[in-house]
């Protein structure tokens, strides 16, 4: 199964060295959260709630490790609301690349942020409280192009989890439905209603276990309880934007909803990316060997990129959506642009920024060696 998953995040990740001239596409590239997202569903042991619980709080800091140091993008759990589906807890780790769960919970691994003694008790407890019935992998196939540096979990107490079942013969009919029609409306009420923050959609790429029914996942995330919702403002939005669709909804798919209220979730302020980024905002200055220079500017998910001559003339400038991916240890750096992507290896170190030139990464481009390096100093 996992050469599988391999296989299909290769597949997966192949977009990104495609020319994209539509400016959207390639913000909803630089905006994309984690690529992958594994979910475990939990029953407790009768009477462990509570014990459950108290492991679950041990294990947050291993898990805010895990994201300090690039192993995974997020985690947390969540208790389901009484529902049909026979769901109690989940929990949820996402990621950029199935190479973070290769050693993540080995024993080696994990006594680099827990003592030996320690370690064994805590397993213990953790086995005699719960029992993991299911689990399942899955892959982004879609969301709504909000702002990721609002996305701490610990602020949003709930969220709902569509377990969606495509009607047989209508997966592509269903999956357009949801990418066409109901990504751009939830991005239109996120606009109108400040407690909603986003919208997903996954397809479970591996499950095994008990999980619930059907292959692809939807995810609705609020921050704030829905007791605080204006209901009247919800229904009319709802008529509105899916009165013709109601009749194609039935026919494409069958739906199950579980509210999650989320109890434990990694202080996203501990994440990798957020730590790359603190350092590359701002501006940074490079040398040419045949003179001039360049000026990067990085924002949130911007690069503006200014060329000049050695007079110190303009030559030009260029402003592209970018992202920042921590995997396999290293530092990944995403430049999106209408002819294609660029992906360098950085660095950074103090107040100078090591760029590795793409020309490792395309066995097509004759350029310059693998080992050529852009050298940055910071401006401002």
């Amino acid at each position: 199964m996992l050469q599988l998953c391999m296989v299909l995040a290769q597949g997966a990740l192949t977009v990104f060295c495609d020319p994209v001239e539509d400016l959207e596409t390639r913000e909803r590239l630089a905006r994309q959260p984690a690529q992958f997202v594994r979910l475990e569903y939990m029953q407790i042991t009768p009477g462990k709630e509570q014990a459950y619980l108290e492991t679950e709080r041990k294990w947050a800091p291993i898990h805010e490790a895990f994201m300090r140091d690039g192993l995974i993008f997020s985690w947390g759990c969540a208790k389901a609301r009484p529902n049909e589906v026979g769901v109690q807890y989940i929990s949820w780790m996402s990621f950029h690349s199935l190479s973070a769960l290769e050693n993540l919970y080995d024993e080696a691994n994990l006594l680099n942020y827990m003592e030996e003694e320690a370690l064994e008790s805590l397993h213990q407890e953790t086995h005699a409280c719960r029992t993991i019935v299911g689990q399942e992998l899955l892959i982004s196939e879609a969301f709504t192009l909000h702002d990721p540096f609002i996305s701490d979990p610990r602020k949003r107490p709930y969220f709902v989890l569509g377990f969606m079942d495509p009607k047989p013969g209508k997966e592509d009919a269903y999956r357009r439905m949801e990418i066409d029609i109901f990504r751009p409306a939830f991005e239109r009420w996120a606009q109108q209603e400040p407690n909603f923050w986003g919208w997903a959609l996954r397809k479970a790429v591996v499950q095994s276990g008990q999980v619930p029914p059907g292959a692809y996942r939807t995810q609705n995330v609020y921050f704030d309880s829905l007791a605080k919702w204006d209901l009247d403002k919800w229904e009319t939005f709802m008529q509105a934007e899916f009165k013709e669709q109601a009749p194609m909804v039935a026919e494409y798919r069958t739906e199950r909803r579980v509210v999650f209220d989320i109890l434990f979730a990694a202080d996203m302020a501990m994440q990798k990316e957020r730590q790359e980024w603190a350092k590359l905002k701002g501006s940074w200055r490079a040398e040419h060997e045949r003179g001039g220079y360049r000026i990067k500017t990085i924002e949130n998910y911007r690069e503006t990129l200014m060329e000049y001559d050695p007079q110190g003339n303009l030559l030009k400038s260029t402003s592209n959506p970018m992202r920042i991916e921590c995997r396999h240890g290293l530092n990944y750096f995403l430049t999106f642009h209408e002819q294609g992507t660029w992906t360098s290896i950085y660095q950074v170190k103090g107040d100078t920024w090591y760029e590795q030139m793409p020309w490792i990464f395309n066995d097509q481009v004759k350029e310059g060696p693998p080992d050529e390096f852009l050298v940055y100093r910071r401006i401002k």
